[in-house]
């Protein structure tokens, strides 16, 4: 499931790269993979945390490796589709010159 989610983030980010250059809206690609990874490091894996047990046992394992697969996972899809997009937009604009 995690890693679904991952990949609808990658998608997004990928449109979101997309409409920037297509509408030529003034934002950064940097800018957008910062906004990407903050949300990787501090906002998504509260999502699938579970839920605290009401007998008061509570394990950190899951919440960790949770967060783990997020950081690294999440790190990688956005650093890589950021790369992508990078040598996309770069092949377009010298075709375009021709």
């Amino acid at each position: 499931m995690i890693l679904l989610f991952i990949l609808a983030i990658t998608v997004i980010q990928l449109t979101c790269y997309y409409l920037t250059y297509r509408f030529k809206i003034k934002v950064p690609n940097f800018v957008i993979l910062i906004l990407v990874l903050i949300g990787y490091y501090f906002i998504f894996p509260q999502f699938f945390y579970p839920e605290p047990r009401t007998d008061g046992i509570n394990c950190g394992m899951p919440i960790l490796g949770i967060t783990l697969g997020f950081w690294i996972f999440g790190t990688i899809s956005a650093l890589s589709s950021h790369i992508i997009w990078a040598i996309i937009k770069k092949r377009k604009n010298a075709l375009e010159k021709m």
